[in-house]
């Protein structure tokens, strides 16, 4: 097997390009957003977002596969067993292909259902709709697959590989989307757009993963005692994934079914731009899964404590970063960013899910799933489900958006404290311990989010957003590296890092 260890520093390089593939999409999507909403308006936007809230569901059928792929490949490729790779990732992909096609097979037969009778959809856009849904389903058949092939490089902690593909997909996802919209091909033509994005996305993995894997051959094959290795791990994952998605779907579905497509887009532009939270800290943080798995093969906990800490302390930092800003000018970026009607719906709801997602992110929960405890993982997925499902129920209908948005804050919490309890269960990590951590760096984020937030009204376009966010931004880095709270470590593998990339950068330019 082919790997890459050139890199000097191969952790630095992952959680960089992490954070290039959450990044870049992300300004694309902040981009085409408000042009994609004007061009197919809130009804069809909002029906967009019921398709990919079914096709969330039905990954219930991925049988907590992915999850046991890469930790299974990590330790196979670590003991050089290529049989045993061969013999996973034949297995997987069958199953993979079989449960893609029949929750293709379901969309299709449920989508008339759905559009006429559960959802609260335009009698204009029913049949628009109806078409929409049964197109998706092809779309989620091709995402099993491209979700089949992401085991392979997060295994092999290639996570480079894993994600330049993202954003590959990304970016053709997204001006997809808005050249779809932009063309008049409406609802369908978007949904199209990002079957195309999944075929290419399959193509680049197939030619990478010949590549990283050289001495494997893949096939289509099913090996009855892998199959129950892996369901053995995956069943943890089945579970957790059942909750996981009525955590992520049930709200959008309930206002959907409740409040129609109108108070589903003011609800999901807001959404979209909190859930960056959990989303950079969470690409950053997934090396941690196989790395934390790696350690605990070495019975090294208090390398494991260690890297808790760090990543806790890192986590804190990155979260707080964004949080400023979108907090701090919540009502000015969706004003400039989408409309002043955006704004004034939905400002509020992005405070509270913006708080929210900052606390899903902060818990570097991959590493107690590494350690080989995914009943910890379903545990807390259970817990955000049944509290979601609980609040979601009591506050969606009487406070609408903003309700939804303090559902998701209360089960979240749920989360928090139960990770914190496991911290110290396995790790002997106290809460104090993690306040102590904290303390600072929240400290410093709430001065200068404070003393921002008397000059948002003084801000007239995206140009002055832009600028005062960013300095935000800077002075809170600034003190945060002054004050030492980067500990002379990080600091160090930072500072070599762009010293690294600074010397490459210089050698491509020269050649």
């Amino acid at each position: 097997m082919k790997q890459d260890n050139t890199q000097p520093n191969k952790t630095m390089n992952n959680i960089a390009t992490s954070a290039l593939a959450w990044g870049f999409p992300v300004l694309l999507g902040f981009i085409f957003t408000p042009f994609i909403l004007k061009y197919i308006g809130k009804d069809a936007y909002g029906i967009q977002v019921l398709i990919i809230s079914v096709a969330g569901y039905l990954a219930l059928l991925d049988f907590g596969l992915n999850g046991a792929g890469t930790k299974y490949l990590a330790e196979f490729n670590a003991q050089k067993d290529i049989k045993s790779i061969q013999d996973l990732l034949g297995t997987t992909l069958t199953a993979y292909t079989i449960l893609g096609f029949i929750g293709a097979l379901v969309i299709w037969f449920i989508s008339p259902w759905l559009c006429v009778s559960v959802f609260s959809v335009p009698n204009l856009l029913v049949n628009e709709s109806i078409s929409a849904f049964r197109i998706g389903g092809l779309g989620f058949f091709l995402s099993m697959i491209t979700w089949w092939y992401t085991a392979i490089p997060t295994g092999l902690q290639r996570f480079d590989i894993f994600n330049w593909i993202s954003i590959a997909f990304g970016v053709l996802n997204t001006v997809g989307n808005f050249l779809a919209a932009y063309l008049g091909y409406g609802l369908i033509g978007i949904i199209i757009s990002g079957i195309v994005a999944n075929i290419i996305a399959i193509i680049l993995y197939a030619i990478y993963t010949r590549k990283i894997l050289v001495s494997v051959k893949i096939r289509y094959s099913f090996k009855w005692y892998m199959f129950k290795k892996t369901m053995s791990f995956g069943i943890y994952m089945i579970v957790f994934s059942f909750f996981a998605i009525i955590f992520a779907q049930l709200d959008k579905t309930i206002i959907g079914i409740m409040l129609g497509t109108t108070v589903l887009t003011y609800y999901v532009i807001p959404l979209s731009v909190s859930s960056i939270n959990q989303q950079v800290n969470g690409k950053i943080m997934q090396i941690l899964f196989p790395k934390a798995s790696e350690i605990y093969a070495l019975y090294d906990i208090h390398r494991l404590k260690s890297l808790f800490k760090r990543s806790f302390n890192m986590s804190v930092i990155v979260g707080l970063l964004i949080s400023i800003p979108l907090i701090t000018f919540s009502f000015p970026i969706l004003k400039f960013w989408i409309s002043i009607d955006m704004a004034m719906h939905a400002h509020f709801t992005m405070i509270i899910l913006v708080a929210a997602f900052f606390l899903a992110g902060i818990i570097p929960y991959s590493i107690i799933t590494g350690m080989g405890f995914p009943k910890y993982y379903t545990y807390s997925s259970i817990i955000s489900g049944v509290c979601g499902l609980i609040f979601y129920l009591l506050l969606i209908k009487p406070f609408g958006a903003g309700g939804a948005a303090a559902a998701k804050l209360i089960s979240i919490l749920m989360t928090v404290f139960f990770y914190i309890y496991i911290s110290r269960k396995h790790l002997d990590i106290k809460a104090v311990d993690l306040m102590k951590i904290a303390y600072p760096t929240i400290s410093i984020a709430c001065i200068i989010g404070i003393s921002f937030y008397f000059i948002s009204d003084f801000i007239s376009n995206l140009f002055y957003l832009f600028l005062f966010s960013s300095i935000a931004d800077i002075i809170f880095i600034t003190f945060v590296w002054i004050l030492g709270i980067v500990n002379e470590e990080e600091k160090q593998k930072i500072l070599v890092f762009l010293r690294i990339k600074t010397v490459i950068e210089r050698n491509t330019k020269n050649k």
